[in-house]
Formats: C-alpha cells, structure tokens, sequence
C-alpha cells in the first residue's frame, strides 16, 4: 500500500481509443477520478496519435492506462498497430480497462493479446478490467438499462482508480480450449470488418458534409465523383454510422448490425433523455434487466 505522499507522485497516461464514445467517456470517468485524489493524469485518442505522427512519450509517466471497446471478443485493429509504434517500456506498470456491452466470460480473453504485447514490449501488465455501457452493435437496450450502466460505470472507473493506486492485481483469463475458440472467433470478425466497410454507401440523406472522411480512423472513406466512397480498411468501430448528422451511411446487406434508432452516448448522459414512458416492456428488456442485476449492484464486478 503506498502512502499519501507516494500517490501524490503519480503521474499517469490514459491512451485510448473510441468508436462511438463509450471508452472515451470511460476514460473521463477514470481521468476525473484520478485529479480528484491529486493525481496528475493525461488522456490521449491513439487514432489521433497516429494519423498525426506524434510521438508517443511513456517515459514520463509512472504507470499507463490502456483503453479500447471489445470487438468481436478482442482488441480494435487500431489497438494493434499502437502497440507497434509504441517505445520499449523498462518493466513500466500498465493498467488495461476496456468497454463492452455485456460482461459475459467470453470476453475476459479480449485483454490477452494486447497483454502479451506489451510484455513483449518490455511492459507490467497487473490489471484488467471490463466495464458494460450499452449496446451499439446487433441489441439495443433500453434507456433505462442504458442510462443505469452508465451511472455504474462511474463507481466502476472509481473502483479501478483504487485498485490501480494499490497495485491490485486483477487479470480475467479464459481455460486454453475456450480461449483459443475466442481468438479464433475474434480473427474471424477481423477480417469479415472490412467486407462489411466496403458494402457501407450513402443513401440520398447525404449532403457531403465530409464529418466522417474527417472522422474515420483508418482512412477508410473518401470522396471520388462528388460522392461518398468506401475502401476495405474499416474494423467496424461504427463511427462513421452513428456520427452522421443526417443518419445518411448504411450497409447494403449487412445493414442487421445497425441499431434502427442509433446510438448516441450524449443521449445517455442527459439525464432528459430518461423518459421512459414509452419504454420497451417486452421480455428482451425485462431479461437484459434481469441479467445486469448482479453487475449493477456489486461495485467489484
């Protein structure tokens, strides 16, 4: 356990990345805890990080955060080419806290890879963490359940700031058969994402604003013919979709993963946004409740 003067020497990275803004305000949650215990703490988009070229300094950090939404039982493809540009870490503590829609056991192997990778790096990895926010992708909660995880994310983010501070050790693993049938599943989706990306096409809502040829991170979109194209980059990070202010993108015959109403995370945190009156009171709701029931009550889960 450190003492209060050695807590007050930390002084912490957050590097991020975020699709559709769940980790991103996991990463706020986890950054303003930090400050409010007198932490010194940065944040940092890693798609900002490389489209930009910046140099990524670790040195003078004492410990860095790691943070991205679980995709298909793993890590972002953006994660990966990150951690290749990232420097040698001297045996530096790494945290891991990444943001899903379910807490399910299938996704305590979606930290194994980018673990391994920072050992390979030279890099401690004691932590990881998995914190639910709603669903963007196939399910769409309800904005009770949706507003209600969001509020619990925020004792989770504080819970990992305590644990992180003490040095806990906190690692999910899944037995070798069950992992492997995870990672095999997660490669699948790695390359089924950019099929998907270039069946994506505008539909007459668009009015070339360019907000997502600006937004996507991998490059993914461009216009050619006074019209809005799509190449095979995409790992189906949904921003491009979600972000558009006239809901104009959609994905010919993969267009099943899109939720119907969108998702927008501002929606969440505005608390206007609970207007439940016309709520969704079918069995799907009340079974999604049902399952989070032990995840929302218990701060360790």
């Amino acid at each position: 356990m450190y003492i209060a003067g050695e807590i007050m020497s930390e002084n912490i990275g957050l590097f991020y990345f975020s699709g559709t803004g769940n980790t991103r305000s996991v990463t706020r949650m986890i950054k303003e805890s930090f400050q409010n215990r007198g932490i010194g703490v940065e944040s940092f988009s890693i798609d900002e990080l490389i489209s930009k070229k910046i140099n990524i300094e670790v040195d003078k950090y004492s410990m860095i955060g790691m943070g991205y939404p679980i995709h298909g039982f793993g890590a972002p493809r953006i994660v990966e080419t990150f951690l290749s540009l990232m420097p040698s870490g001297n045996n530096k503590d790494v945290f891991i806290y990444t943001t899903a829609a379910d807490f399910v056991a299938v996704n305590y192997n979606a930290s194994a890879k980018v673990a391994k990778e920072f050992k390979i790096k030279g890099y401690n990895v004691f932590y990881e963490r998995i914190i639910c926010m709603g669903s963007n992708f196939l399910i769409k909660y309800d904005k009770e359940l949706e507003h209600q995880l969001y509020l619990a994310a925020y004792e989770k983010a504080g819970a990992l700031c305590t644990d992180v501070l003490a040095r806990k050790r906190r690692k999910n693993r899944l037995n070798l058969i069950f992992g492997g049938v995870v990672s095999l599943i997660h490669w699948f989706e790695d390359k089924f994402a950019p099929l998907v990306g270039s069946s994506l096409h505008t539909t007459e809502k668009c009015n070339l604003c360019g907000l997502c040829v600006r937004n996507c991170p991998t490059n993914n979109i461009y216009v050619k013919d006074n019209k809005i194209s799509f190449k095979r980059e995409c790992f189906l990070c949904m921003r491009c979709i979600y972000a558009c202010p006239q809901k104009a993108i959609t994905a010919k015959s993969f267009n099943f993963f899109i939720l119907k109403d969108g998702y927008n995370i501002n929606d969440i945190i505005n608390k206007e946004y609970l207007d439940i009156s016309g709520e969704d009171k079918t069995k799907k709701a009340a079974f999604f409740k049902k399952h989070f029931a032990d995840y929302l009550s218990d701060i360790s889960k």
